[in-house]
């Protein structure tokens, strides 16, 4: 406002990478930069202009030569909602997250869901997450008995990640099953 109190804040993203985008006449990879996702962070702000709250919408994507024509290719999204004291110190932090690719059914390929997670972040008084813990699972497509496509649980996972006060990984741990019918 007129008196640099913050009303609002949206802070839009984008992530890039070398990737590969051909192959040269002698067969070597061609590797330029592109955008491998995005994110918009949405702030809360209350009447004094502290960031009470945030939610962080992204996805990532890759590069895919579909019949010759290279496209982007969405593989995941997240939602990540932030929770803030009333001084603006980080309270509670959690992601939501899906994973998709192309499944061929019935000879056609279809964008299909083919996991998920969530994560919870642990937060010390300073605003500092100190642990976090993701559970997800995967699940896959099959033709089935009466030759209809059926999804499946393929996997599932959790991770455990510890930080040490300045919020650097010290340690984490993956535990998961893989699974079939």
């Amino acid at each position: 406002d007129s008196y640099g109190t913050l009303l609002n804040q949206t802070t839009y993203g984008v992530s890039l990478n070398k990737t590969i985008v051909g192959v040269d006449g002698d067969g070597k990879a061609i590797y330029e930069v592109a955008k491998v996702g995005g994110y918009t962070t949405t702030a809360t702000i209350d009447e004094y202009g502290t960031v009470t709250a945030t939610e962080t919408k992204g996805y990532s994507q890759k590069k895919v030569d579909e019949n010759g024509v290279i496209k982007d290719f969405r593989t995941g999204t997240y939602t990540t909602t932030s929770v803030n004291n009333a001084y603006g110190v980080l309270k509670t932090q959690t992601t939501d997250g899906k994973s998709f690719n192309k499944v061929r059914i019935a000879g056609v390929y279809t964008t299909r869901e083919v996991g998920e997670y969530a994560t919870t972040s642990t937060v010390d008084i300073w605003g500092t997450v100190t642990d976090t813990r993701t559970v997800g699972s995967s699940v896959k497509y099959i033709k089935n008995e009466a030759g209809e496509a059926e999804k499946i649980s393929s996997g599932a996972y959790t991770t455990e990640s510890h930080n040490d006060s300045y919020g650097t990984l010290l340690n984490q741990t993956t535990y998961g099953v893989s699974l079939n019918k």
